[in-house]
């Protein structure tokens, strides 16, 4: 279809969702789900950034975004897990930001990718997995743990200082371990908890020297092997405990893997702890190669979608395969149509033309998103203002939409469709503007 062929459209909407756009020429409607309410709450803000894309840059749109998805949410990240309530809502909204979150360090940031830090920021996108993450951990176990006299002797009190040390939420780790019931005893901490619980927060930072790695390390290898330093412990689950958390300290392949639940975090335990000298993260394909073999171990059931979804933009990202990145959010029904309508401002393919729609792909995904929004009479100056970033569909998908608001031609109809009459002229839809404004004479 040339780029300057009239193109005729037709848009509906229904109570029950199933929002649709025909575009003349295709067999079958464009079909996306109802928004939520985060989604109507997002809108405002992401219009707001995405204009001022042109005066900022690529680099600025892309974290001024990432802070609009982080708004509703606290940054630290203990108590930002905490505060989500398990729900496809909640978790459908850390989707969103683990996935821009890797598209923007690999196709923006375009430096040297460290993966633990994304993880840090996205592991609540992974609350609904059936294996025990360590969201799910700080989400779900860790505020329980509070209310016990003595935490250390109830069942997830162990092993979730372990997977959140594995994959370096050390800080985390460390305050669970603070809450061991000697701490509070007169004669304080055993030898053995005292010594590991001063490893675990001297951690090194990831951009340390090799050095001071390699010293750490080698002292969580040596407390395991101190006798007389486990001599002093109160109960048998305290040494089993610790020795284990040694372990994952020490970098034992065997034990990061038991501790971890999901193919991402057996990822970031790999690289936190990685036995390597060498100071650089790991390269795109080394990442590759090691989420390959990650995936081999731990593969995600059918039911995980987000952590299927998080492997396919991770490869793609490694491969700097833009148009793969696009196939793989498009088929997440999680993501909605707000995601690729502002994402494609990160990626090259974003001016990829589609000759059957006439249009390249920004275009049609902000369609997508306008018809998304258009439905709701809060979030329609928003749509319109979306569409109006349409030079092909924009004018007649507006014409389309004030026809079916006056359809009926009720006084109720013509009020709903005047402030869009005038809000399209603001925004240069004149020609829609006319013609919607002919039906109401």
């Amino acid at each position: 279809m040339a780029a300057d062929t009239p193109k005729r459209t037709s848009v509906s909407w229904h109570a029950l969702g199933g929002d649709s756009l025909q575009v003349a020429g295709n067999d079958e409607p464009t079909v996306w789900s109802r928004l939520t309410s985060h989604d109507r709450s997002l809108a405002t803000d992401s219009l707001t950034v995405l204009r001022s894309l042109a005066s900022q840059g690529p680099v600025t749109f892309a974290s001024s975004m990432l802070s609009v998805l982080r708004a509703p949410l606290l940054d630290d990240v203990p108590s930002h897990v905490e505060s989500l309530a398990l729900d496809a809502s909640s978790v459908d909204i850390e989707v969103r930001r683990m996935a821009w979150d890797m598209l923007r360090m690999f196709f923006v940031e375009q430096g040297e990718v460290n993966l633990t830090e994304w993880h840090a920021r996205a592991c609540g996108a992974f609350l609904d997995s059936d294996a025990s993450t360590a969201a799910r951990y700080l989400a779900r176990d860790v505020p329980s743990l509070r209310s016990h006299a003595q935490p250390e002797l109830t069942s997830p009190f162990w092993p979730a200082i372990a997977t959140l040390a594995a994959v370096g939420l050390t800080q985390s780790a460390a305050d669970v371990l603070g809450l061991h019931s000697s701490w509070r005893h007169a004669d304080g901490p055993s030898d053995a908890l005292e010594a590991v619980a001063l490893l675990l927060r001297q951690r090194p930072r990831d951009d340390a020297l090799p050095n001071a790695k390699a010293q750490w390390t080698n002292e969580a290898r040596r407390l395991l092997d101190a006798t007389d330093v486990w001599a002093t412990c109160r109960h048998s689950s305290d040494v089993g405990g610790l020795q284990i958390l040694l372990l994952v300290l020490a970098g034992d392949d065997a034990t990061l893997s038991s501790v971890t639940g999901t193919w991402v975090e057996l990822l970031i335990a790999r690289i936190v702890h990685a036995r390597s000298p060498a100071r650089s993260l790991p390269s795109r394909l080394q990442l590759r190669q090691l989420a390959e073999s990650c995936v081999a171990e731990k593969p995600p059931s059918e039911e995980d979608s987000t952590l299927a979804l998080a492997y396919e933009l991770l490869v793609c990202c490694c491969d700097n395969d833009a148009p793969g990145a696009v196939r793989a959010c498009s088929h997440d029904e999680s993501l909605g149509p707000w995601f690729l309508a502002h994402a494609l401002e990160m990626l090259p393919s974003g001016s990829d033309h589609l000759p059957n729609l006439g249009c390249d792909q920004r275009e049609y995904y902000r369609l997508q998103y306008a018809c998304a929004l258009l439905p709701h009479i809060a979030t329609r100056p928003v749509a319109l203002r979306y569409l109006a970033m349409c030079p092909t569909y924009g004018p007649c998908v507006l014409d389309a939409v004030v026809e079916r608001l006056g359809s009926n031609g009720g006084d109720g109809e013509h009020l709903d469709v005047l402030p869009t009459i005038l809000l399209a002229e603001n925004l240069g839809l004149k020609r829609a503007s006319a013609a919607a404004t002919s039906r109401l004479m």
